[in-house]
Parts: structure tokens; C-alpha cells; sequence
């Protein structure tokens, strides 16, 4: 009778795991389980304020509370003193960030500029396949951008949300992508074969959201996903060690007052909906992994639903965000 569950909660334990992980101390934990509840939401809105979408997107943010080894003494116990939380966040950089923060480089004497020229060169290439020597040097210039970032959260962590956790057992780790290409079009191509290679659908759902708010045609906005999911495929073809999980499906759902093509003149305040599919979604199938995300595009004629579904080969290897 038309029965839906959700992909994710319905894989749960078996290749995906929860967003927040809390480890609790006691029966008074359990009681109060609307406080780090809340302080997740905050933690989340934090983040998300703090990196703004023009800089990069956030692709995840996993968050992980524990408990220390608690040692026998006479103090009075806090359980507060003992906590630590771990906070892993994904971040796609866009290469315009990336750009600007290289020249501020340039214009330090103290840094290797022939270094930087290259790096510069890699991250304008037309090709994404890079050699290994050349991702490693991408790679570190993401930390150096991540690293001010990290100690910048954890001090606004600390003083605005988690004040009883001591500053020395707030961890905060971030694993960056970079944006790669020569033009509008490769950059493009890039962010959205990355959502298909890095098993994250929540990229295609925001692209989407961005794309339809400024007016663009559902159809074109199809036909670039199309063409990036045949060309992930191939790039996982050429080098199956680097990449853990092989897409063998996508399928998008729109609902809401949206437009069907870019020069569309009729303009229709009727909602409608539109299904795309390409390949096999075995939503049945829990061995199957199947990554879900949605989200709202809100625009002048109303707002246009907008659900991802990305499939992939039976893999029972959880996905792990980060490290």
C-alpha cells in the first residue's frame, strides 16, 4: 500500500552508520537526552554558519561523544572533566578559495614559490587524473587552509556550546577536496562526478537546489548529471584501487513549481513532478548500499522538493566519513 521507509535508517548496521555517535556514562545520561540533542543541532548550525557556501560545501559533519577512562581518586567526580567529542567534517573546497589563498602565498618570500606555481598549474589542469607526487602536494595545501579553520571552530566550540568539556579534548578533523579544472563547464563536471566517487548524494541534492533557485531548467540540469555518472564510471574503470564503491544507479525526484527548460516562457504555478533514472536503485536490497539525501529549493513561483538516491555495488564496508 505504498509503504516508504527511509534508505538510510533501513541500512543501518549493516553498511551505514548513525550521523552522532554518544557514548553514555549512566542511567543519567539516558534521562537527559535532549541536551546533546540540542547541542548537535547548535554544533551543526555553528559549522555551517561559520564556512560560508561560496567558500566551500559541507558535505558531512559526523559527530562522536565518548567517555574517558575514568581513574579511582578522592576528587569529587565530574563527569564533564572525562568527555571528549570528536567532530569529522568533509569539505569540498571551491578552487576560486584555493586560488586566492596561493597568492596570498606568492606574496610571502619565506614559502618555495616554484612549489606553489606548480600547485597552482595542477589545480587549473584540464585532466583530473593526477600523478601521485602532485595530489600529495594538493592534498597538504588543503590541511594548511583546513588547519586555521579547525583551531577556529573548536575556540567558537568551546566558548559558545560546549564550555564544560575541557578545550584539550574537543578534537575537530577535517578532510578536504579541492576543485579541479580549467573552465566553468570541468570545475562543474568535477563537483558532481566527486558526489558520485565520494558516495556522497547530499553534493547532487544542494548543486540542484542552487542550480533551479537561479532559474535553470530541470532537463539541462539532468542531462550534466547524466554525462557525470557514465563519466565516473569510467574514471573508477581506470583505477579501481582508489575508489572503494562503484555507482550502478541514480535516480532523482523534483516535485513543486519548477521549470522544465532554461528558455521556458510558459510559466506554470501548477506543482508537477519529474523522475529521472539511469542504471539499478535496489532499494529492497539491504547488502546493496544505497546513499539518500533531499532537500527544498525556494524560488519566486514556490518551492520545488528535490530527493537523490545513489546506488551502489553489494558491499557490507561501512561508509566512514573522513578518517
Amino acid at each position: 500500500m505504498g509503504q516508504k521507509i527511509n534508505p538510510t535508517s533501513f541500512r543501518l548496521g549493516v553498511n551505514q552508520e548513525w550521523n552522532s555517535v554518544w557514548a553514555s556514562s549512566g542511567a543519567i545520561d539516558n534521562l537527559s537526552y535532549s541536551n546533546p540533542l540540542t547541542q548537535d543541532i547548535l554544533i551543526r548550525k555553528l559549522i555551517h554558519g561559520m564556512i560560508p557556501s561560496k567558500e566551500a560545501y559541507i558535505s558531512n559533519i559526523h559527530i562522536k561523544r565518548n567517555i574517558k577512562m575514568i581513574k579511582p581518586s578522592e576528587e569529587r567526580y565530574n563527569p564533564y572533566q572525562h568527555s571528549t567529542l570528536e567532530i569529522t567534517i568533509d569539505l569540498y573546497i571551491f578552487q576560486k578559495v584555493i586560488l586566492d589563498y596561493l597568492e596570498e602565498l606568492l606574496l610571502d618570500n619565506n614559502n618555495d614559490l616554484i612549489e606553489l606555481t606548480k600547485i597552482k598549474e595542477c589545480i587549473t589542469s584540464t585532466t583530473f587524473e593526477l600523478p601521485l607526487s602532485d595530489e600529495k602536494m594538493i592534498q597538504n595545501l588543503g590541511k594548511q587552509w583546513t588547519k586555521q579553520l579547525e583551531g577556529k571552530i573548536k575556540r567558537y566550540l568551546k566558548i559558545r556550546i560546549e564550555r564544560d568539556v575541557p578545550q584539550k579534548n574537543i578534537v575537530i578533523l577535517i578532510r578536504n577536496q579541492i576543485q579541479l579544472g580549467s573552465n566553468y563547464s570541468e570545475r562543474e563536471s568535477h563537483f558532481l562526478q566527486m558526489a558520485f566517487l565520494d558516495v556522497n548524494s547530499q553534493m547532487l541534492a544542494f548543486w540542484m537546489k542552487q542550480e533551479i533557485e537561479k532559474g535553470k531548467g530541470i532537463r539541462e540540469l539532468l542531462k550534466k548529471i547524466e554525462k557525470a555518472f557514465y563519466d565516473s564510471r569510467n574514471r573508477i574503470s581506470l583505477d579501481t584501487k582508489k575508489y572503494k564503491f562503484v555507482a550502478d544507479g541514480i535516480k532523482i525526484s523534483c516535485s513543486g513549481r519548477f521549470l522544465l527548460m532554461d528558455n521556458e516562457k510558459r510559466r506554470n504555478k501548477m506543482a508537477r513532478r519529474m523522475t529521472f533514472q539511469k542504471g539499478v536503485i535496489a532499494l529492497t536490497t539491504v547488502t546493496n548500499l544505497v546513499n539518500y539525501s533531499s532537500d527544498v529549493a525556494y524560488t519566486l513561483d514556490g518551492t520545488t522538493g528535490i530527493k537523490a538516491w545513489i546506488s551502489y555495488s553489494n558491499s557490507i564496508k561501512k561508509i566512514r566519513i573522513g578518517f
